[in-house]
């Protein structure tokens, strides 16, 4: 929750796809803070949690994040400052791997270079395209599934 953006400013959507796991702390957390909210659903596949994340989302941009992914302190309010300054549809960003805690603020590093789709594929071909390495602006115009 250490983010540089204020609370009111960016929600959480927890989407429960059928955890056979104790959830006593995200019910807690959605209790405790009023950005987070949680959704149960029957297990239907990890595209169908997401589908449920973005039919809830209020904001101009989504970010996917796993239970076992983690997100760098201070980072939400750079990618979005990039991505809204920009005009950006989708901002495609780095990550790290890590078995330690990330303990103090990293750096985040900075804008290399703005692309189209296709110029960054051709580029890329061998890109992965894992959905939490992106940021991706959410159209109200049209009907939203991943």
């Amino acid at each position: 929750m250490e983010q540089d953006v204020g609370q009111d400013d960016f929600e959480i959507i927890i989407v429960d796809d059928g955890s056979t796991h104790q959830t006593e702390t995200i019910d807690s957390y959605s209790k405790t803070y009023s950005q987070i909210t949680c959704y149960r659903q029957v297990n239907q596949g990890v595209s169908a949690a997401r589908n449920t994340g973005i039919s809830h989302a209020k904001g101009e941009y989504i970010f996917f994040c796993d239970c076992d992914d983690r997100v760098r302190r201070n980072v939400i309010g750079h990618l979005y400052a990039i991505a809204s300054m920009n005009h950006l549809d989708m901002l495609f960003f780095d990550y790290q791997t890590t078995m330690e805690k990330i303990t103090s603020p990293q750096n985040i590093g900075e804008l290399e270079k703005i692309l189209t789709g296709i110029d960054y594929y051709a580029q890329n071909p061998d890109m992965r395209m894992e959905c939490w390495r992106f940021l991706i602006k959410i159209s109200r115009s049209q009907e939203r599934r991943v």
